[in-house]
């Protein structure tokens, strides 16, 4: 909403001017960040800008490596150097 405000405050500082000012499209640079959960939608955050919404993403995305790691539900990342090996056959246990 503030946005949008600068906008139209620049938009009017230009046509007192005599200038042209193009509108700007806003919604075209927003994102949302959501939860659905049993078929609910719940909004979490709204991301400005396509730059801001990738790192978010990445972010996320990093976050569910971590955990599917810790959880062993899939290849994530390695955390310490044990779980960098899976197990092999003949291998000794502690």
């Amino acid at each position: 909403e503030e946005a949008k405000e600068k906008h139209q405050l620049k938009a009017m500082r230009q046509r007192s001017r005599g200038q042209f000012a193009e509108p700007e499209q806003y919604y075209s640079k927003s994102f949302n960040l959501i939860f659905e959960f049993l078929g609910e939608r719940i909004d979490i955050a709204e991301i400005w800008g396509e730059r801001e919404a990738a790192r978010a993403l990445e972010r996320l995305n990093t976050i569910d490596n971590v955990i599917n790691t810790e959880t062993d539900s899939g290849a994530g990342y390695a955390l310490s150097p044990d779980k960098e090996w899976n197990p092999q056959a003949g291998d000794l246990k502690d």
